[in-house]
């Protein structure tokens, strides 16, 4: 399997708006799309969050990830974290 495709949702939505786009690109990369902290099924709700926080998140994936290319897919604030 090809590069790793990471899909960050917006503000207010989740994992399940990529889906259509996972199952097109399945058989050409490992596609993963993931709720950020406080959305969707995440199991952090804990409290008020800013970008700095999702930012970290998204890093501490990387890590987790270091022996792969990564691209990066982003929608609304999800590009802002990841810049940030």
């Amino acid at each position: 399997m090809g590069d790793v495709v990471l899909f960050f949702h917006g503000i207010g939505g989740n994992r399940t708006n990529w889906r259509d786009q996972l199952l097109a690109l399945a058989e050409r990369f490992h596609a993963v799309a993931r709720d950020a902290r406080g959305y969707g099924l995440s199991n952090d709700h804990s409290g008020p969050l800013n970008v700095g926080d999702f930012a970290t998140d998204i890093l501490r994936l990387f890590d987790q990830l270091s022996d792969w290319s990564e691209h990066i897919v982003g929608l609304s604030i999800s590009g802002l974290r990841w810049i940030s």
